[in-house]
């Protein structure tokens, strides 16, 4: 049986609609506040007749996004977790809580760091631009078995590409560099101890490979 959460949500607070979370807490809130801060609830004209209504989130992601509809101080989300910041920031937007909205892209823009597909994936499916470019520069290093899995389905080609493109271009520079220098190596003469090891016969296998290579 649900059990009602937290006494600023509880049906004494002359809530007039009721939420479920996925782990089974109640949440009663007004219906004017979701109306007038939210864009994906239900308007006042719309009778649930007194149903629960089920959500699919949390009651620790519920209760902090449900803050967000009061007129009162909202919550600054410092000191959370990834997964509590990333569930709440879905939410948000899932439910256009706007006035989470804000809040919750400066913190997951924080979490670039340490958790960068999952932000880029977060910033492109809704569509914040300069915090997908930022969480791209990180994303890059991470093998892409562990991106694409959390990328939107529209931008995995795009990511793919870019990724090959950059991969292409930074082992190509590395390489062009390799060969320049031991090019410069071989107009030596031999001079250098590193010719005289190599020998004749090595230096001219690696030219030949190098130009096959290029």
């Amino acid at each position: 049986m649900a059990t009602p959460i937290y006494n600023q949500f509880n049906d004494a607070t002359h809530g007039d609609v009721c939420f479920q979370s996925a782990d089974s807490k109640l949440f009663y809130l007004q219906r004017k506040n979701l109306e007038a801060h939210t864009g994906a609830f239900p308007p006042s004209e719309f009778d649930t007749h007194g149903e629960i209504t089920p959500l699919t989130e949390e009651s620790a992601v519920l209760d902090i996004l449900f803050q967000f509809v009061y007129p009162k101080r909202h919550p600054d989300l410092e000191g959370l977790g990834f997964d509590i910041v990333a569930g709440v920031a879905e939410a948000a937007e899932k439910y256009e809580v706007f006035s989470a909205m804000n809040i919750c892209c400066i913190r997951m823009r924080q979490f670039i760091p340490t958790y960068p597909a999952e932000v880029l994936a977060y910033a492109g499916k809704h569509d914040y631009p300069n915090i997908a470019d930022e969480a791209a520069l990180h994303a890059i290093f991470v093998p892409l078995v562990q991106v694409l899995p959390q990328l939107p389905a529209f931008h995995v080609l795009k990511w793919v590409a870019t990724t090959s493109v950059q991969y292409h271009n930074a082992w190509t520079s590395i390489f062009d560099r390799t060969v320049e220098y031991l090019a410069g190596m071989d107009r030596d003469g031999g001079r250098s101890s590193y010719n005289k090891a190599l020998g004749p016969d090595s230096r001219v296998h690696w030219r030949a490979w190098s130009t096959w290579i290029k």
